[in-house]
């Protein structure tokens, strides 16, 4: 059964995709990836890059920034050029584990995987093409 799941995703495009090459990860993340592929609509909010990184197991804040202007800058503000208001970053803790889960694991799959590589390769692919996209860890 699991080969026949492996090659529909496979024969549907969906897994190995660039994000998931060099990423150890059990069945049931792949399983997550492909749903989440399925159904994805899309959009540019903060609301739908931090549910999109809900289902992939990262929990993230996003911040934004702003030009600083005149009239809306206090003391102690940054002094953030024309560009800032394109910039956001994705915060997220220094490193994500998953962990394996009884039900939900499959005979092969790793009792534990960290790492965020695929959540920055999610993001940098479906980031809005105007927009310069950073990543802060630890915070």
């Amino acid at each position: 059964m699991i080969n026949r799941r492996l090659e529909w995703m496979a024969s549907n495009a969906m897994v190995p995709d660039d994000c998931a090459i060099g990423e150890i990860d059990s069945i049931s993340l792949r399983q997550k990836s492909v749903v989440s592929k399925l159904l994805r609509t899309g959009g540019q909010s903060k609301s739908y890059f931090i549910g999109l990184a809900a289902e992939l197991g990262f929990k993230i804040t996003i911040t934004e920034f702003r030009q600083a202007r005149a009239g809306m800058s206090a003391c102690g503000d940054a002094l953030n050029g024309e560009d800032w208001p394109f910039v956001w970053r994705i915060n997220a803790p220094t490193t994500t584990i998953n962990y394996a889960v009884a039900g939900g694991s499959y005979c092969g799959d790793p009792l534990r995987s960290w790492g965020n590589q695929k959540l920055e390769c999610q993001f940098n692919r479906l980031s809005p093409s105007h927009t310069i996209l950073q990543f802060g860890y630890g915070q």
